[in-house]
């Protein structure tokens, strides 16, 4: 092989058939559903879980206790869904979307603050056993199944690690 000259194959490349083009809405490949793996959980909490959550916020933010939007309430996951935590009421708190993850002054901007008021907590805590503060300063515990409040009186051992 000289330097600079040009290079030759061995075998000479294959031509693909060609494709029919088609116009319109036949164009669009047929979507292919995604393969579920047994036992995996899926990424959106179901139907009900949501609707327990927003039945016990009452259509208040449950970060910042303002009016949640009708369209585009963020539910937000306690313990992260990577470290391998259930869609269960107890992990979700309904947000509005910049209290979640847009705002300067949001959870995942404010770590620290956020897990002070149990609204992130670390990947081996219990979210039925762990603690969070409302707007209004009310200590609570998030009930598992039911969409309510469990008041935490003051003295108890769970309110002293808030």
């Amino acid at each position: 092989m000289v330097r600079g000259g040009e290079i030759q194959r061995k075998t000479p490349l294959r031509s693909a058939p060609a494709k029919p083009r088609t116009v319109g809405a036949e164009s669009k490949p047929a979507r292919v559903p995604q393969q579920r793996v047994p036992g995996a959980e899926p990424k959106n909490p179901p139907a009900r879980t949501r609707r327990l959550v927003l039945v016990r916020c009452g259509g208040l933010c449950e970060v910042c206790g303002l009016p949640l939007y009708e369209l585009g309430t963020h539910l937000h996951h306690r313990v992260r869904r990577s470290q391998g935590v259930l869609h269960s009421p107890a992990n979700l708190i309904a947000a509005h979307p910049r209290c979640h993850v847009l705002g300067a002054d949001s959870i995942h901007e404010n770590v620290a603050w956020a897990r002070g008021r149990g609204l992130l907590l670390v990947g081996t805590a219990e979210p039925e056993e762990s603690t969070l503060t409302l707007p209004s300063g009310l200590v609570v515990l998030l009930h598992p199944t039911l969409p309510e409040y469990v008041e935490v009186p003051e003295g108890h051992p769970e309110r002293a690690a808030a």
